[in-house]
């Protein structure tokens, strides 16, 4: 039984869906922010989204989740690695990671990228998730959902703890 294999994987696999479920909703957007972060990447739109789709299904059918995992890995990097090299270039547009969104692209990014990326290695070195007993199963999805939720909505968060400005 290994439930953080399991907790890890509904985590990042919610977390994945949800993101390609915001950028379908709005593809064009995420195209134009991607070649606004750095000239040529608007090519990659659809090579995330299918990375991202792949990432999701490997994670959620449990004889694949090893892929899954290796795969969330070297995609939150990536993108941490991205939204560096963005930032550094001056580019702060809204990041699309979920969606539409008017926050500009910040710090937070790359901070929830490496929780991504370590709760993808944490999956990783867990085991194999396929294993759970069904006493561990709920435990699992819920704690898995939390984190998704809490990851999901991390630039909502962080603006929470934010100084709140007092210019009009």
């Amino acid at each position: 039984m290994n439930g953080v294999a399991a907790g890890c994987q509904w985590a990042l696999g919610i977390v994945f869906l949800t993101a390609v479920a915001g950028k379908a909703r709005d593809f064009p957007g995420f195209r134009a922010s991607l070649s606004s972060m750095a000239p040529g990447m608007a090519g990659w739109a659809v090579p995330v989204v299918v990375a991202e789709m792949f990432t999701a299904l490997s994670l959620l059918i449990p004889a694949t989740s090893r892929w899954g995992f290796a795969a969330a890995v070297a995609l939150s990097a990536g993108f941490a690695v991205v939204v560096l090299r963005a930032l550094a270039g001056g580019h702060h547009e809204p990041c699309p990671c979920f969606g539409v969104s008017a926050r500009p692209l910040g710090r937070r990014h790359v901070v929830r990228n490496g929780l991504l990326t370590a709760l993808a290695l944490a999956g990783l070195a867990a085991g194999d998730p396929a294993g759970p007993g069904a006493e561990v199963w709920p435990v699992a999805v819920l704690a898995g959902g939390c984190a998704a939720v809490l990851l999901i909505f991390f630039d909502d968060l962080v603006e929470l703890f934010l100084p709140v400005s007092r210019s009009v």
